[in-house]
């Protein structure tokens, strides 16, 4: 059986109109079907070209980069949304902080929360000496319907889990080197009921931290 991950409302709406593209129906004949051959060819071209497949939230710059340049960010974060690293037993996660400054209700569904989900926001490490760090592409299915409205100057805070990209368990394993500084970038597209599907806010942020083992670097010039 294969299980689908929860898709973005943009993705859920369905296919967006081609541009460029008229709207006179193809001839298709039975007599010559060779004939409509080249123009169901140059459709689905336009097609592709018109609707790229998104990349995978696979912890790469890749994934980052889709969300923060789409047409769909042009609108300014209506949020304040901040994260620092924290570290468990299950492994390390994001710790939130996201504030409404926009000045008006903002309701979302419970998964389109910063941590509702793993595809909830893009997030790719990096070291400090500028080795991407692969991480995994888990499955996480959430399609309930449970809303969270957050109100003016409203506060709320939540721990993304960073070991569904970066363990052993992710799919395929993986892991942050130990003794190292880990830099982390995240791009978060605010998908409340109130904004227009058509030109989504996106909050980015950059965080970093140190695996076990880490060792900061000497600077300090030696003497003769």
């Amino acid at each position: 059986m294969v299980c689908l991950g929860p898709r973005d409302p943009v993705d859920i709406a369905g296919p967006r109109a081609l541009s460029g593209v008229g709207a006179r129906p193809l001839n298709f004949t039975v007599r010559r079907p060779m004939r409509a051959l080249p123009l169901l060819v140059a459709s689905a071209a336009l097609s592709a070209a018109a609707n790229p497949p998104a990349p995978k939230n696979d912890g790469s710059l890749d994934s980052v980069a889709a969300v923060v340049t789409a047409k769909a960010t042009a609108e300014g974060c209506p949020l304040s949304l901040t994260a620092v690293v924290g570290h468990s037993a299950r492994g390390y996660y994001l710790s939130f902080t996201l504030k409404n400054r926009s000045g008006r209700p903002l309701t979302f569904l419970r998964q389109f929360l910063p941590w509702g989900n793993t595809n909830s926001i893009r997030v790719a490490a990096l070291t400090t000496d500028g080795e991407l760090i692969a991480g995994g592409y888990p499955i996480d299915d959430d399609f309930s319907h449970i809303e969270v409205t957050l109100q003016p100057d409203q506060t709320l805070t939540g721990d993304y889990d960073l070991s569904q990209h970066w363990t052993e368990r992710s799919i395929p394993p993986s892991g942050f080197p130990d003794g190292k500084k880990i830099v982390l970038v995240w791009a978060y597209r605010v998908f409340a009921k109130e904004v227009d599907m058509d030109h989504v806010p996106v909050c980015t942020g950059v965080t970093s931290f140190t695996t076990a083992g880490y060792r900061a670097p000497n600077n300090r010039s030696r003497g003769p």
